[in-house]
């Protein structure tokens, strides 16, 4: 197995790994598989919901978007938003190729959706419900409707996302069900988000922190 680094001054770590065997992690770092998976279909139109609605989130809304982003990522150690400054996420909402939407159903914000387009490629940036809106059949239908604002953009001929061993269990088979197709793996290394007081240390409960 091989030895991890001393921490850099910016606090990563540059980790020797084989193609085979283990590699030991520094106590306060996380790894996962990445899966991206990808679409060049698009799929017939989905019937309107009437029990969900799409609300766009503007930089306007960033306080709306920041608290969807915790509950919904919280149990999965979503970190990357928190990382960021108020300042570059009201840009980032802002931007005239990103469209972040809060998911309602009968009257409350129950999930989150945020598409990116760049050049004919839509990256599902984030997706996913919170709390007690999982388990009900919720998912599928947000998900169409996601797709269907995402094929609705100008020249779009992909639609990709990605998703890691961190996340729900079934997220890859619900990706997959849907129309997605594996394309590529990555290996992500990371601080843990809750060493670096990003999220509670009670946060990822399927995630053990040593």
């Amino acid at each position: 197995m091989s030895e991890p680094s001393a921490p850099s001054t910016e606090g990563a770590y540059v980790l020797s790994v084989p193609i085979e065997g283990m590699t030991d992690l520094p106590r306060d770092v996380l790894a996962c598989v990445v899966t991206y998976l990808e679409t060049t279909e698009r799929p017939a139109p989905a019937s309107p919901d009437p029990e969900i609605t799409f609300e766009r989130l503007l930089g306007r809304d960033h306080a709306r978007f920041h608290a969807l982003f915790l509950a919904v990522g919280t149990p999965w150690l979503w970190t990357d938003r928190l990382r960021m400054s108020e300042a570059e996420q009201i840009a980032r909402l802002d931007a005239p190729n990103v469209f972040a939407f809060a998911v309602v159903h009968a009257g409350r914000d129950i999930g989150l959706a945020e598409i990116e387009a760049v050049e004919g490629d839509v990256e599902i940036v984030y997706f996913g419900l919170a709390g007690d809106a999982t388990g009900r059949g919720l998912g599928r239908r947000t998900m169409n409707a996601t797709l269907d604002r995402a094929w609705s953009l100008p020249q779009t001929r992909r639609v990709w996302l990605h998703t890691c061993t961190l996340d729900h269990p079934a997220a890859l088979g619900f990706y997959a069900a849907m129309g997605f197709r594996p394309y590529k793996r990555a290996v992500e290394i990371f601080r843990d988000p809750r060493a670096l007081g990003l999220h509670p240390p009670d946060a990822g409960p399927t995630i053990p922190r040593l």
